[in-house]
């Protein structure tokens, strides 16, 4: 197995990191051994393996060779092609069309949590939220500045529910089995989650009730509960803005 050739698994990043979290839940779900390196982005740590400076990088030693990867779907490419035997997605080399369509869909819900969820949550909201409080803001200001940014979250919340199978009762975002999908979507919900513009997906007066089911089911979920610490999840929060 190609698997046994490869040693030394390291992943560099930090646990807050939303997109280091997707990996390293895969690498949990997949039982694969790996070391976390912390590193936060921009750093000359994160810089000794990202010509982009930021996080998460991958490494790997190969016939003696240190191999490194960078950018998060092609990670998870790659862990599925050299440790397939806890599947997170329908092998590519599967001719059957209902695999073909759902990998298609496991591929849109990648791009859509990595592009449209981080980037309506993220920025605007849980960052721009954590240092107003640090600021002392009122909570009215704070809900008042916000105001714009959480209307275009609903929208693309809204979007997410209709364009994941959740819309069919599924368990998943791509159906009834956990894939690269829910942890490619999941990090940046689960910051969400850790801050009052998140009650929108939480509870029983969530307004995103499918999402906040899916969200609900993913914390029983062993490989999330090994990866909540050092999160906004679990009450942390970067050392800048530390309450």
């Amino acid at each position: 197995m190609m698997s046994k050739q490869l040693t030394n698994v390291e992943l560099v990043g930090i646990p807050f990191s939303t997109f280091t979290r997707t990996i390293r839940l895969g690498l949990e779900e997949k039982s694969i051994p790996y070391k976390l390196i912390l590193a936060l982005p921009h750093t000359d740590e994160a810089n000794k393996y990202h010509p982009f400076e930021c996080i998460p990088s991958f490494n790997i030693e190969y016939a003696g060779e240190k191999q490194t990867l960078i950018e998060t779907a092609a990670i998870s490419n790659f862990i599925d092609d050299i440790w397939p035997e806890i599947p997170l997605r329908p092998s590519r080399n599967s001719s059957d069309i209902n695999d073909i369509f759902t990998n298609a869909r496991i591929d849109e819900l990648i791009s859509i949590g990595s592009n449209y969820i981080f980037n309506a949550v993220e920025p605007p909201i849980v960052k721009t939220r954590l240092k107003l409080e640090k600021d002392q803001k009122q909570e009215k200001e704070i809900v008042s500045l916000l105001t714009n940014s959480v209307q275009q979250l609903h929208e693309i919340l809204t979007k997410l529910e209709q364009r994941s199978a959740l819309k069919d009762n599924k368990k998943f975002l791509a159906g009834d089995n956990i894939t690269w999908a829910d942890f490619f979507c999941y990090p940046p919900l689960a910051d969400l989650r850790a801050v009052n513009e998140g009650k929108c997906i939480q509870g029983e007066s969530a307004q995103f009730t499918k999402l906040a089911a899916w969200m609900d089911r993913m914390e029983t979920v062993e490989s999330v509960k090994k990866t909540m610490k050092d999160t906004l999840q679990d009450g942390w929060r970067p050392p800048p803005l530390r309450l």
